[in-house]
């Protein structure tokens, strides 16, 4: 990373100079943040499904389609604020990238307070009407209750991180997280092992360590020298930057929102297999988090990166941007595969010792989607370098029917002809292939019609 003593220096430029480099560095630290995160998040499972019961597993993995569903539409305006930062860095505008991140703080606060309320009042109905299976239902509404008392805290950390990352600083973000984790790690096993709490042990660990991590990050923000730090006191939402913020990012919000619709339907439909099959999909899809946050990190490079030169107009570098990404990322998908699958049944084995039938439905959901989450990478790798140009619409609407209405469309017929979990594990390779072709060609028609504009 590259910083200069004046103030509009201190952040990474990634605008002129080898790329390929500066990419790795800034990925690494997200991916591991996001690994990191995942591995504490698979810590509650484990503590949980070991020490609690495999009903109460079930209860907190079926929550997970429907927190993402209330906490992705926010955090899509975290993306808005990063890709309007990055190009007013690129474009070496500092009062302009110092007002977005003032507002971006008070849109994580006030937003946190409405996913909040949203997520304690609908817990019990929205979980009554995807079906969840009886004797998980309590576990997970005292999990979901629990847990969006403390969306402020897991909005806050979300768009501080976002903002010291658009500066090159992925490693602060990293570190916070690693000490709320631990913190979460040790109140589990107190409240869970030692107390003999279940979910709601789970849940009042995971809001402290959020409190934690995202107060870290405010501080930091708060004294920082460079043209983001923060001033309470001009934490405020100005009309014009919250426009902007909500034009970038309310798109990827909404697909994002969208896409946890569609997981909502697919969980509905795996609900109806009984309570061994919501305990394995949920162990499984705990280990498939490991590839989604491998993927955020090269997907922050990308943002960042054809956001900065974007706004600096070099998008000779945003070709660069879309290839170098993208490799890396499937090249990850790869690597992570080949350690994984092998090791399956051990690993689903620590999250449910004593149910065979679920360990064996983990194991195959994991044999159908990690092998492909490569063709997940590049849905994610483009529709990243397209915000970053500033085109959140496109991929938003390409995503929403790529995604979304081939999984609604695919359970409501192929599923339903042909029933079974393998069928349900298809809708995923078959949304991506999808989404994935069309995402590439849109990137080629707005990449071709940005160079001629600029050659203007």
């Amino acid at each position: 990373m590259i910083f200069g003593k004046s103030k509009s220096r201190q952040v990474l430029d990634v605008t002129s100079g080898p790329m390929m480099k500066k990419l790795l560095m800034f990925a690494i630290p997200v991916i591991l943040s996001g690994v990191l995160q995942q591995t504490f998040n698979t810590a509650d499972s484990v503590i949980v499904g070991r020490w609690a019961s495999a009903e109460a597993l079930g209860g907190v993995s079926s929550t997970a389609s429907l927190v993402n569903l209330i906490i992705c539409l926010f955090n899509g305006l975290s993306i808005g604020a990063a890709v309007a930062i990055s190009q007013c860095i690129g474009a070496g505008d500092e009062a302009g990238a110092g007002r977005y991140a003032h507002n971006a703080v008070a849109t994580a606060f006030f937003g946190g307070i409405a996913v909040g309320i949203a997520g304690v009042l609908l817990s019990r109905p929205v979980l009554t009407l995807m079906g969840t299976p009886e004797e998980n239902i309590e576990y997970a509404v005292k999990y979901m209750r629990l847990y969006f008392m403390g969306a402020p805290f897991i909005l806050l950390y979300n768009y501080g991180s976002a903002i010291l990352r658009c500066m090159g600083d992925t490693k602060r973000p990293l570190i916070y997280l690693f000490m709320g984790g631990v913190t979460n790690v040790i109140l589990n096993v107190i409240f869970v092992v030692g107390f003999g709490m279940d979910s709601d042990g789970v849940a009042i660990a995971t809001v402290a360590s959020n409190v934690i991590s995202s107060s870290l990050v405010l501080y930091t923000l708060c004294h920082s020298h460079n043209c983001c730090t923060i001033s309470l006191s001009k934490v405020r939402i100005r009309a014009k930057e919250f426009k902007r913020i909500i034009a970038l990012g309310l798109p990827a919000g909404i697909q994002s929102a969208m896409f946890s619709i569609s997981n909502v339907v697919v969980q509905s439909s795996l609900n109806s297999f009984g309570s061994s099959a919501v305990a394995g999909n949920g162990a499984a899809i705990s280990i498939e988090a490991y590839a989604s946050y491998t993927q955020e990190g090269f997907c922050q490079a990308a943002l960042t990166f054809s956001g900065q030169n974007t706004g600096a107009g070099k998008y000779k570098r945003i070709k660069s941007v879309f290839y170098l990404a993208n490799a890396m990322g499937i090249v990850a998908m790869l690597i992570l595969a080949s350690i994984l699958v092998p090791l399956r049944e051990p690993i689903i084995t620590l999250f449910i010792p004593n149910n065979p039938e679920a360990v064996a439905i983990g194991c195959t959901r994991m044999l159908y989607i990690i092998p492909l989450t490569s063709l997940g990478m590049i849905m994610m790798g483009t529709s990243a370098c397209l915000r970053g140009m500033g085109k959140s619409i496109v991929p938003m609407l390409i995503s929403i029917f790529g995604v979304c209405v081939v999984r609604m469309g695919w359970i409501f017929t192929v599923f339903k002809a042909f029933r079974s979990l393998e069928t349900i594990y298809l809708v995923y390779p078959v949304s991506w292939i999808v989404t994935d072709i069309a995402l590439i060609a849109m990137f080629v028609i707005v990449y071709k019609r940005a160079m001629k504009k600029s050659q203007i």
